[in-house]
């Protein structure tokens, strides 16, 4: 409809098979797609069934905050794709340890666990209200 244009966006999976150079190619894309508007109604935020967050769709997070600010939060979505409906998680559970992560200071001054990198310690740095003004999850 001319009167209520709609545009979906779907990004360029990250986490390329091809390297890092790919992965930051496509994060030129997306950053140019972004750019482009002015503003947007929904973002959906696609993730596996696991709480913590990958760094390229960190990434992809962060250009889109910087583009839209913290409002953006308020048009947030996370869409859980293969849910184990039968496994003992909840999805309440699933929801406050996905926002936790979230929480998580952007970049982290604490050296890495035995066994972990940096990239563990870190999230986009919003609070809790951020947090609460997100649509609810989907499972």
């Amino acid at each position: 409809d001319a009167q209520f244009p709609i545009v979906i966006m779907d990004t360029p999976g990250m986490g390329d098979s091809r390297g890092e150079q790919k992965d930051e190619e496509h994060l030129r894309t997306i950053a140019g797609w972004v750019n482009g508007l002015r503003y947007i109604h929904l973002v959906v935020i696609l993730v596996g069934n696991e709480t913590r967050m990958s760094s390229s769709l960190r990434k992809i997070l962060l250009e889109f905050q910087k583009r839209f600010g913290q409002d953006l939060w308020a048009h947030a979505m996370v869409v859980v794709n293969r849910w184990d409906f039968d496994g003992d998680d909840l999805p309440e559970e699933f929801e406050q340890k996905f926002c936790k992560g979230l929480q998580e200071p952007i970049a982290s001054e604490s050296p890495p666990l035995p066994g972990q990198t940096n990239d563990a310690h870190v999230g986009l740095g919003l609070t809790e209200e951020e947090c609460a003004k997100m649509l609810p999850f989907a499972f």
